[in-house]
């Protein structure tokens, strides 16, 4: 799962460039991965990932996960605040 401007993104669809392109060894997460290929007869990206999504919603509430991305000076400067 991707986030674009901080909402979940779905996953690229077929002829779509894949954002975790590499090179041709791995062209990316839903081009290279068996589960992350688009089949005909599969469930909708986000009915198949519901319970990853509310785990992600759930975690984004905690102070530690709720930092990803802030620098350890960042964390301890909002801490201290």
């Amino acid at each position: 799962m991707t986030l674009k401007e901080g909402e979940l993104a779905p996953p690229p669809t077929p002829g779509e460039p894949d954002p975790d392109y590499v090179d041709e060894s791995y062209p990316g997460y839903a081009s290279f991965v068996p589960c992350g290929k688009v089949a005909p007869d599969g469930r909708p990206w986000d009915e198949e990932f519901a319970g990853e999504i509310a785990f992600f919603d759930a975690v984004d509430q905690l102070p530690l996960w709720a930092s990803r991305g802030l620098t350890l000076e960042e964390i301890i400067e909002r801490a201290r605040s």
